[in-house]
């Protein structure tokens, strides 16, 4: 994540890449994934997104989140979600 607000982008995507072929089902590097390419890519975060939602619905994953944050990480992943939706339907209507 330190990559990205240096404008590192390319690394920081490679890194976050690396680490799903590490291990496909790591939240943290889902949702960070999509963090990084909500305004470049937001087709592309779409996915990651979806997936780090997805995981969030497995108790192991769940529970590695901090009680008091879990609520705020659910509708945080829920709003870039819509938000990279709203995206790209605007770029498919033009």
């Amino acid at each position: 994540m330190a990559l990205g607000p240096l404008g590192r982008l390319d690394e920081a995507r490679s890194s976050f890449e690396r680490a799903l072929e590490l291990a496909p089902d790591h939240f943290w590097s889902h949702h960070d994934l999509g963090v990084l390419l909500q305004e470049p890519e937001p087709a592309a975060a779409l996915t990651h997104l979806r997936r780090a939602s997805e995981l969030l619905e497995v108790p192991s994953v769940l529970d590695s989140i901090q009680p008091t944050f879990r609520q705020v990480v659910k509708e945080r992943l829920r709003q870039m979600i819509a938000s990279c939706e709203e995206a790209v339907a605007a770029k498919d209507s033009h």
